[in-house]
């Protein structure tokens, strides 16, 4: 099943992490098996008002780990890596702190 990402997924993964509207889709297609309730809750939240509270909630729910799992995944196995996803993958990597979290 294809969903369309929410609208705050789109904001923060072109926005935050640089990532183009084909490879942002990609990662909430790699994504959104694994995505729990709460996130979605949150990430409708956002798309609705995106306010300062709920976009901290958001970075507490969504740690850098998901994302690189989630970017893990749009690799094929025995095909070279697109530079899209590597730049991604640094781009989530220079936005982690010590703990994991986002800076």
């Amino acid at each position: 099943m294809r969903n369309a990402p929410p609208e705050y997924w789109c904001v923060f993964v072109r926005r935050f992490l640089h990532a183009s509207p084909q490879v942002t889709e990609q990662l909430w297609r790699a994504f959104q098996a694994d995505c729990s309730t709460a996130v979605r809750w949150q990430l409708d939240l956002c798309s609705i008002s995106p306010t300062v509270e709920r976009q901290q909630k958001m970075l507490i729910l969504l740690p850098p780990k998901d994302l690189l799992e989630a970017a893990e995944r749009l690799i094929r196995p025995g095909k070279r890596r697109h530079k899209e996803v590597i730049d991604l993958e640094e781009r989530i990597l220079v936005c982690t702190n010590a703990a994991g979290g986002w800076r």
